[in-house]
């Protein structure tokens, strides 16, 4: 049985009805580039 929504579709939700969510991420990315990991914390600014 295939599932219904795409995994990146389920984040996408998730980061527009939970705000908490969206600023957890929001800072993995900023510590990732801090590390200097830009290939890793550029996939995190993919567009939809």
């Amino acid at each position: 049985m295939p599932l219904t929504k795409s995994f990146k579709e389920i984040v996408h939700l998730r980061i527009d009805r939970d705000p908490a969510f969206r600023l957890a991420l929001f800072q993995e990315v900023i510590f990732t580039f801090s590390e200097d990991d830009e290939g890793l914390g550029g996939v995190f600014f993919e567009t939809r």
